[in-house]
């Protein structure tokens, strides 16, 4: 495998993060975040409204790339179907962000292959794969945020998660 870019997105309680990230040869070398902003997520607007920001960040990510684009992997809070990218489940913090089907709306409206995991299970794997459990046979990762969430990851697959959310 070539060096790829892919344009990724972590959508939290309060931000979104959208930026670009360069994959070395074979996955292996650590990937290479650039021209990254964040915007408020303003999550009390809606679960459209959300979808619509994420899908302005990713046009702008893609605008700003000096080569072609593989696809979009996004991270976000809320439970994820990770074979459909639907979000599934998400507190109140986030109206109307349940049942948001994420994976095709950002593929259709930028025409890229997109793929969504949970955010926590998302960090898991990067500290797994590239992080600080790489010389580990598995990485266990707890997160502490709007909500709190953690997962056990492999370097290449996440092998078990438990998701619980955080009353005010």
């Amino acid at each position: 495998m070539e060096q790829m870019t892919i344009a990724a997105v972590d959508i939290g309680g309060t931000k979104i993060a959208c930026g670009l990230v360069s994959i070395g040869e074979a996955g292996g070398a650590t990937p290479v975040a650039s021209a990254v902003e964040k915007i408020p997520t303003e999550a009390a607007q809606g679960g459209e409204h959300v979808l619509a920001r994420v899908i302005s960040a990713v046009q702008a990510a893609l605008e700003r790339a000096e080569g072609p684009v593989a696809g979009v992997g996004i991270s976000s809070a809320g439970v994820v179907d990770p074979r459909t990218g639907d979000i599934t489940f998400v507190n109140e913090l986030m109206p109307g962000w349940g049942g948001t089907k994420l994976a095709a709306a950002v593929s259709e409206a930028c025409g890229l292959p997109c793929r969504v995991l949970n955010d926590v299970h998302a960090h898991a794997l990067g500290e797994a794969r590239w992080g600080g459990g790489r010389k580990a046979s598995s990485c266990l990762v707890v997160a502490v945020g709007t909500g709190i969430g953690g997962a056990i990851a492999h370097p290449t697959s996440l092998t078990s998660w438990f998701k619980a959310e955080v009353e005010k």
